[in-house]
């Protein structure tokens, strides 16, 4: 019998193999089929395949961006009612840019010199040159796929010459699948070099003519031309080719950034074989909530001169301009409307689809009609048919599901045109295959018949073998019964052995006790002889590594003491107000404080509050209502209501103004308060962080800060130390400083000398780290050298920080931010306001104001000759036009505002209210502009008096 069983396993395994086998062959063989079939098929198969997600793409809410402004119709189809001329593009990219936009993307490609109805070469070198003053426009290429239809058309160029910066190149092309394209007509001039980035326009659609997914990179001979939303993602968010890491029919890897992103992660880009990128909004409209601006609204206002109105705008805002002419307008009629705005808000948002890749796509088309086929073979046909049918809206679910939950596209056609096949081939494979087995299973009957007649035999050699044993098992059993008297005396001697034992145990254990509660004793003396204000070294390191973690580098005590308190205070809800000079860290010990506390998966909003404008306090802290002031076009909620439920860092909370302060300290006490122009309340909750730089005690007492705010601020107050009283940090600091901008700049790993490093601490760093590291990164900026010595620091003279300096005699100390040091800064960075600003450690809004100051003093001291005042700023030929433009903005406003007032003395004391944040020293020589502009406009009331 148990013969036969082991038979009956044996043929059962076997069965089961041989069912899985065929199952995998069928199954195989009917993906293979109907592989065949969905290429044979062509429009059809493939909108079959796509039909499930064109349905849930289709009923996605389009993606609605509050970054991304369309000067436009909002349709590609349609070009504006009327033709931009070069010039008017030219001052468009000019106050776009002026108005803070992160990125300027052209819509249409700019090949052909305008003619002189349109403004000319004069136009378009005034473009090309504002587009590269700019650095943040992006214009589109005027290519076409390579293939049959292009070869046939004789006038396009190959661009074999044609180059960017931002390009990645292929070092082997037949490891890249993008498509081949050719260049129709190169950008005019030098318009490809002064753009920040250029992008390509094409769109691929699959073979039912439906535009589903948009190729990433294009191959133009040995580069790759990126699309243009993503070149106007890359320009917004600052990043270059080195922050892309491409790998061929796989994905595309973007560094993180926290300049869009509301992440520093980075961003992966599914792409297929021919490196698109599925975006389900490419089969939707325009978002109906999309910020749209035509062209004629955003031209009033630049000659309106509303500067507010732009920066409210466009501000930290793509624009996506619409430059086409109805006369060229016709040759982008076949491309989807808007698709370079799907493509940018998908990258923005992180929206798009991942088609599955083409091992999934494999196993998945191999498993249904396998799984098909092994019902069939393993089930009977009833219960085999409802698994097909249940089968098939399961996988539907699944389809459906992993695009809901995982934007996930799975293969639709051949895996269910599969499972068909399979189906049918398996019911013809088993009427087929029944009458042989029938005859194999006869044949196994009768060799089963004669293994039977063996066991019997076999059976009974075994029962004479087991009497045998029985006999031999009796002997044994009275050998036992001896023995068992000798094993009752040995349990006897081994109960007596365990006792002891246990005896032995328990008193192990009371000493094991007792020497621990000496242990404790003696820690506890230990512990004791350490004083109160020393920290253990093994307590040290532990604080230095979590505040590595944060990015605070330091081995000061006092440092990783005001640490260990803000990481205890961090899980609390208390306010904490962190003091200390400009450049210590304050933001950075803030952020540490919100990741280490409850809050840290919400947001965190830094303010600063010397920078906001008096007149948008209110706005700007809790939001508005639309139309409840001026330019108010649509409902903005405030810092506090961004900062709800997570942290709101209050910085400079000492620049702070008296009326601005009561309205802040009933916000924190009721954590209630009305948007600018509504009538319902509105309640946050907001864990609140204030930093200064000013003594507020000193502030309570003379009466500039308010006693109950500084007593709502200061539920614990920290005190960061400056550099000069951590100098066993500046090692460390300059390090780190060094590695890191060497590595941001492509150099070769780069040391201190010892001379270098003992300059680096003796000097007394008046702006702390943040000096520390402008210093570094000018040495690495321009040193040859792989070992960077004093030379190369180019240390300033020391002066003392402003306490220090305030009781010393001023004129015996260099003035570093006086009006040469920041004119000398901004001829340096080519009068870019952002990178001076870096640079000096300040604001651009305070940059702007010194230059301000700076241009009023020249126009006044020129008499009124605005290219002699800028060519006396800018003291470089090359600069003199972008001082020349600076100067004529700020001048036409001081004027616009002064012309609304009757009297000299009126607008003077006006402009003085306008421009309070100008430097005093730059007041006079408003009041002389102002009253030779009142002068000039007497004279011109006056002239046709004396004609008559």
């Amino acid at each position: 019998m148990a013969l036969g069983q082991t038979a009956a396993d044996f043929l059962a395994r076997r069965t089961r193999s041989s069912r899985l086998i065929q199952a995998a062959v069928i199954g195989g063989l009917s993906a293979i089929l109907s592989t065949g079939l969905f290429s044979a098929g062509g429009s059809v198969t493939t909108l079959l395949d796509r039909a499930l997600y064109d349905w849930w793409a289709t009923r996605q809410a389009p993606p609605a961006v509050e970054s991304i402004v369309i000067v436009g119709s909002g349709n590609e189809t349609q070009a504006t009612e009327a033709g931009l001329r070069r010039e008017q593009i030219a001052r468009m990219v000019d106050a776009l840019e002026q108005a803070g936009a992160r990125a300027i993307g052209l819509l249409d490609p700019l090949t052909t010199p305008s003619s002189p109805e349109q403004g000319g070469a004069a136009g378009d070198t005034l473009l090309a040159e504002l587009i590269a003053q700019s650095g943040r426009v992006v214009i589109p290429l005027a290519l076409i796929q390579s293939g049959p239809q292009s070869q046939s058309q004789g006038d396009q160029e190959s661009g074999a010459n044609l180059t960017h910066r931002q390009w990645l190149s292929v070092v082997d092309p037949r490891y890249s699948g993008a498509p081949e394209t050719l260049l129709l007509s190169p950008p005019f001039g030098s318009l490809l070099e002064a753009s920040a980035n250029a992008g390509h326009q094409i769109v691929s659609p699959e073979r039912d003519g439906t535009v589903r997914q948009i190729p990433l990179f294009v191959r133009l001979n040995d580069r790759l031309v990126p699309a243009f939303g993503l070149a106007a993602f890359m320009t917004a968010s600052d990043l270059s080719a080195s922050d892309l890491t491409f790998r061929s029919g796989s994905s595309l890897r973007i560094r993180g950034t926290g300049s869009v992103a509301s992440t520093a992660q980075d961003l992966v880009l599914p792409l297929d074989k021919t490196e698109q990128l599925m975006v389900p909004a490419l089969l939707t409209p325009l978002p109906s909530s999309a910020n749209l601006i035509r062209p004629e609204e955003l031209w009033r206002l630049i000659e309106a001169k509303e500067f507010d109105q732009l920066r409210t705008r466009f501000a930290n805002r793509i624009v996506l301009l619409d430059n086409r002419d109805r006369e060229k307008a016709a040759w982008r009629i076949n491309r989807p409307p808007l698709t370079d705005y799907h493509v940018l808000a998908s990258l923005l948002i992180g929206r798009w689809a991942r088609p599955a890749s083409r091992p999934v796509a494999i196993v998945v088309s191999w498993l249904l009609p396998a799984l098909a086929t092994w019902l069939f073979l393993t089930w009977k046909p009833g219960r085999a048919t409802i698994g097909i049918v249940l089968t098939i809206p399961a996988y539907l679910g699944l389809v459906f599901g992993s695009l809901s939950i995982s934007h996930l596209v799975l293969p639709l056609f051949i895996p269910l045109c599969g499972l068909l096949l399979a189906t049918a081939g398996t019911l013809l494979w088993k009427q087929a295959a029944a009458g042989v087995q029938i005859r194999v299973l006869e044949q196994d009957v009768q060799r089963v018949q004669a293994h039977l007649t063996a066991v019997r035999e076999a059976v009974a050699s075994q029962e004479s073998l087991v009497e045998r044993l029985k006999e031999d098992l009796e002997a044994a059993q009275a050998g036992m019964a001896e023995s068992a008297m000798k094993a009752r005396s040995l349990e006897s001697s081994a109960q007596q052995m365990q006792r002891a034992i246990e005896e032995a145990t328990a008193k192990e254990i009371e000493a094991r006790r007792r020497l621990i509660e000496l242990e404790a004793d003696l820690a506890g003396l230990r512990a004791a002889s350490v004083p109160d204000d020393c920290l253990p070294q093994a307590d040290l390191e532990v604080l230095r590594e979590e505040c590595r973690q944060f990015g605070i580098l330091s081995r000061n005590e006092t440092v990783l003491k005001v640490f260990r308190e803000v990481k205890k205070a961090a899980r609390t809800p208390i306010p904490i107000l962190i003091l200390g000079e400009s450049g210590t860290g304050k933001e950075l010990f803030a952020r540490a404080i919100h990741l280490l506390s409850p809050r840290a998966s919400q947001p965190f909003v830094a303010v600063n509050m010397a920078a906001i404008s008096p007149e948008l306090f209110e706005s700007e802290l809790f939001g508005h209502v639309r139309g409840s002031f001026s330019g108010a076009t649509q409902d903005r909620p405030g810092y506090f209501e961004l900062a709800n439920r997570g942290t709101l860092f209050l910085d400079e909370i000492g620049d702070l103004r008296p009326d601005h302060q009561g309205k802040l300290l009933r916000a924190l006490q009721e954590r209630t308060f009305y948007r600018v122009g509504a009538t319902k309340l509105s309640t946050v909750d907001v864990r609140v962080i204030a930093a200064t730089n000013r003594d507020l005690t000193q502030g309570v007492t003379e009466g500039w800060f308010r006693p109950d705010l500084y007593a709502r601020l200061r539920g614990l107050v920290v005190t960061l130390p400056p550099l000069r009283d951590r100098r066993e940090d500046i090692p460390l600091l300059a390090e780190h400083v060094l590695k890191k901008a060497a590595a941001a700049m492509a150099k070769p790993a780069l040391k201190f000398s010892e001379e270098a490093l003992k300059a680096l601490q003796d000097h007394a760093w008046p702006h702390n780290v943040r000096e520390l590291q402008q210093c570094i990164e000018q040495a690495v900026a321009l040193t040859d050298r792989s070992l960077l010595g004093v030379d190369d620091l180019r240390l300033a003279l020391p002066f003392p920080p402003r306490s220090a300096r305030s009781g010393g005699d001023s004129a015996s100390i260099p003035d570093v931010t006086g009006d040469r040091a920041v004119l000398a800064c901004l001829r340096n960075h080519r009068f870019d306001m952002q990178a001076t600003a870096r640079a000096l450690g300040w604001d651009r809004s305070t940059v702007t104001q010194r230059l301000k100051g700076l241009c009023f003093q020249a126009l006044a001291e020129t008499g009124g000759d605005k290219t002699l005042a800028a060519t006396s700023l800018a003291q470089d030929p090359a600069l003199v036009r972008t001082v020349e433009l600076k100067l004529i903005e700020y001048t036409d406003h001081l004027f616009q505002v002064a012309r609304n007032y009757p009297s000299t003395s009126e607008a003077i004391e006006a402009c003085r209210k306008r421009f309070k944040n100008l430097p005093d020293r730059h007041f006079k020589a408003v009041e002389v502009l102002i009253r030779r502009e009142f002068d000039q406009l007497g004279r011109a009331s006056r002239l046709p008096s004396q004609t008559k």
